[in-house]
């Protein structure tokens, strides 16, 4: 599949998420939302969203089994809405919030990768709403819902109202591979990589490949370790400060480094969709 093809497919996918997800959240006052795997990057995503596109909604954002253990066994008749995030395959933590739902009466929707089957059996018996997505591509769908529908919940609010037109990433994928060219090849290098909050799901993505990547905030107590090596910083152009900040931090420490940086110059709500995109035009999908 070429980045056009998965560009298209992760749209499709998103569509469909969203036309599951959307009514869900219109009429919900408090949602949780909880991850499972490498995805806290992903539901901090969608919460961003959710709290920007539509302020009055209650959203909430843990570790689905923290929240299985210590949450919502205390607070589930102040809870509308429990949505899922899992990148695991084997499904043992989405099983538990399964089990959660019918003693405690929530309304579920999961997003994760095709379940075994006799879980998905117990799920639907359950009355949960699944949404199982390609492996390769849960990511990039996931944000790219998430952006539908923080546009459709935010359609008084302006900031929404102006990412209508980046919701089609097929569009942009050779003037982005163009632009970014020299970083794509840097990628391919297999650097230790250093990754900004809000690029935390392209952190997540590389880390599931094989990747070192790592929070920026982890750069200064690891001088010693990079010092004299490459390191790649990933991050949005809004973040410009933040980095410098912690290079100027560690060349204080007297660690000598060669960095490169891929800076994604976008909204902010978009960069990761961006980084994610990149990380597949490097490194192929996962298999």
């Amino acid at each position: 599949m070429d980045l056009k093809e998965v560009a298209k497919r992760s749209e499709e996918e998103a569509r469909r998420v969203f036309e599951k997800l959307a009514p869900l959240a219109k009429e919900a006052k408090r949602i949780a939302v909880l991850y499972t795997g490498k995805a806290r990057g992903l539901a901090k995503h969608v919460s961003t969203v959710l709290t920007l596109s539509k302020p009055e909604i209650g959203v909430l954002l843990y570790s689905l089994d923290y929240a299985y253990t210590t949450l919502l066994p205390y607070i589930a008749d102040r809870v509308d809405l429990v949505l899922a995030i899992s990148t695991e395959a084997h499904g043992a933590a989405v099983g538990r919030i399964a089990g959660c739902s019918r003693l405690l009466g929530l309304k579920v929707a999961v997003v994760s990768p095709p379940l075994p089957q006799q879980l998905r059996d117990y799920m639907h018996q359950s009355e949960i709403e699944i949404l199982e997505l390609e492996k390769s591509i849960l990511r990039l769908s996931m944000l790219l819902a998430s952006l539908m529908i923080g546009v459709e919940l935010g359609k008084d609010v302006s900031r929404m109202r102006r990412l209508e037109n980046e919701l089609s990433v097929v569009e942009v994928v050779e003037d982005l591979v163009d632009r970014y060219r020299q970083d794509l090849e840097a990628l391919k290098a297999r650097p230790m990589i250093f990754y900004s909050e809000s690029m935390e799901t392209v952190g997540e993505e590389l880390s599931e490949r094989g990747l070192l990547a790592l929070p920026i905030d982890e750069l200064i107590s690891r001088a010693s370790e990079v010092n004299e090596k490459s390191l790649l910083l990933i991050y949005a152009s809004y973040e410009d400060q933040l980095v410098n900040e912690k290079m100027v931090k560690l060349a204080l420490s007297g660690a000598k480094v060669s960095s490169r940086r891929l800076r994604i110059n976008t909204d902010p709500l978009t960069a990761p969709v961006y980084g994610v995109l990149l990380t597949i035009a490097a490194l192929g999908l996962q298999q």
